[in-house]
């Protein structure tokens, strides 16, 4: 499943909101700019100061979550991450708390987390989360619900778009997978989305529209062209 390029939510700048006391800003805004640049030891460090000074603030306990979510310290991140529930219920404290969840394996709290963050905030990133969790355990079918319900909230959500069209062809609805696929084409025109095209057709059996849609893939800058190209010539003996 492709994925949108998302990044870790380093939750609003301390220096636009009025917090109580400067020093609380000043170290909050140390321990992001440690995540961001990945010093994550050194951004618990900071980020515990700062809680010292304001167990109140959720911003704390969201990048404290990041922190040790990327440490590998998943109990500590949830247990992070339910502190902030009891002060604020705010969706990306859900979602980073599902996504402890999934990489636990508790596949039905992760559920439980993803859908209370939309609950709060309805947006793709919530429910991509959603999708990425029901392709891990091949439910297909509520995959394209969700992915169909994505492109009605964001229709220029190429990712939904090019995500969708590869479960239709997983489920070999061709025809389904084409129409999708032809529809985000027309929104962007994204070397994924005309290699999915060259796939669809490819098990149609129209393998002249599969090539050209291959080398429309390459001609965008596809990253794998060594592959597209070996499937080019695959298709050219047949």
């Amino acid at each position: 499943m492709e994925s949108q390029n998302n990044k870790d939510k380093y939750f609003r700048n301390p220096s636009q909101d009025n917090e109580p006391g400067e020093n609380f800003n000043s170290i909050l805004g140390t321990g992001i700019r440690q995540l961001i640049r990945g010093k994550n030891q050194d951004a618990v460090d900071s980020l515990y100061r700062a809680m010292s000074l304001n167990e109140n603030d959720v911003r704390v306990h969201i990048n404290l979550g990041i922190a040790f979510t990327r440490l590998g310290e998943f109990d500590k991140a949830a247990t992070i991450l339910k502190q902030g529930i009891t002060v604020e219920k705010h969706p990306d404290l859900f979602t980073n708390l599902g996504s402890v969840y999934e990489k636990k394996g508790m596949f039905s709290e992760a559920f439980d987390c993803f859908n209370k963050s939309i609950a709060i905030k309805e947006d793709s990133e919530s429910y991509m989360n959603i999708v990425r969790l029901l392709f891990t355990l091949e439910r297909y079918d509520d995959s394209i619900k969700i992915l169909t319900r994505i492109i009605e909230i964001e229709p220029t959500n190429i990712t939904a778009y090019n995500n969708l069209g590869g479960v239709l062809i997983n489920q070999k609805r061709h025809d389904e997978a084409i129409t999708i696929l032809s529809k985000a084409t027309e929104q962007e025109e994204h070397p994924f989305t005309y290699e999915k095209l060259a796939i669809a057709h490819s098990r149609k059996g129209n393998y002249e529209e599969s090539i050209g849609f291959y080398q429309k893939a390459l001609e965008l800058k596809h990253p794998y062209p060594k592959q597209l190209n070996e499937e080019i010539k695959r298709l050219k003996k047949l």
